[in-house]
């Protein structure tokens, strides 16, 4: 679940912070969110835990910042390992298919 205020959060750090890629990543247990600069070691970055607990799958799922381009609301997002994520609006119906970064990792 990804609210209203946590994408407006996301969107300013990456405007702030001038960095331009956004991480889903998990570690087994938890799962976050990161704004950062891949390429970019020593980058600044900016994250928040989205769910404490997770299933046990370690990933680094990746999005370039300038492709959420999406209305603001709250999201129930799914992302899958073949590289696409499913945003859908909670509060009205509208949902928008976005592709990850090819260097998306799935089992890590």
């Amino acid at each position: 679940k990804v609210t209203s205020t946590l994408l407006t959060d996301l969107k300013k750090a990456a405007a702030v912070l001038g960095v331009n890629d956004l991480i889903l990543k998990s570690d087994g247990t938890t799962v976050t969110l990161v704004v950062t600069d891949k390429k970019s070691p020593t980058s600044n970055t900016f994250s928040r835990i989205v769910e404490a607990e997770s299933d046990g799958t370690s990933y680094e799922m990746n999005f370039k910042m300038e492709n959420l381009k999406i209305l603001d609301g709250n999201y129930d997002v799914q992302v899958s390992s073949k590289g696409i994520s499913h945003f859908n609006n909670a509060d009205v119906d509208l949902e928008y298919f976005i592709a990850l970064e090819p260097d998306s990792k799935y089992n890590v």
